[in-house]
């Protein structure tokens, strides 16, 4: 029986404007990225993470943030950390990130480690793609020390 991947990386948006920032970031991320022990997955609504994020080690979600700070920095959240800083636009789907991570801790599903990196984005921003290949250092950068953190625990 082959291991399952102890880290799984979801990029939460839809096609609508900015927040695909998400799914490319992690389209991207996955792109550049060799390690065998990350799985990708791409999410349409934050309804959908407590079954995708069930019986992980680690998970990460990418997920565009309306922010008063520059384009394409990256803020991150690990949980149970509530920042005010989390402000995703995907609220809109009646269960935002937060809610959907506490329903699944209430569910007693809860990765041990659970982070947020949020790509931030701004009201009138249409395109993410500036968003995101500003921010791919960074993402790059955090995911490596995610994975380090993993390593040394």
């Amino acid at each position: 029986m082959a291991l399952q991947p102890d880290i799984r990386v979801i990029g939460i948006g839809s096609h609508h404007g900015a927040d695909v920032a998400g799914w490319l970031a992690c389209e991207m991320l996955q792109a550049q990225t060799t390690s065998k022990r990350i799985d990708w997955q791409l999410c349409r609504t934050p309804t959908q993470l407590p079954e995708l994020i069930a019986n992980y080690h680690a998970v990460v979600i990418l997920d565009a943030v309306l922010s008063d700070k520059p384009v394409g920095q990256v803020l991150t959240l690990a949980w149970p950390d509530q920042h005010e800083w989390y402000n995703s636009p995907c609220s809109c789907h009646g269960l935002n990130v937060i809610e959907a991570l506490q329903l699944t801790a209430a569910l007693g599903q809860l990765p041990l480690y659970t982070y947020i990196l949020g790509i931030t984005i701004n009201q009138q921003q249409q395109d993410a793609s500036l968003a995101v290949t500003n921010a791919l250092p960074l993402l790059q950068q955090e995911l490596g020390q995610i994975k380090n953190r993993l390593d040394s625990s």
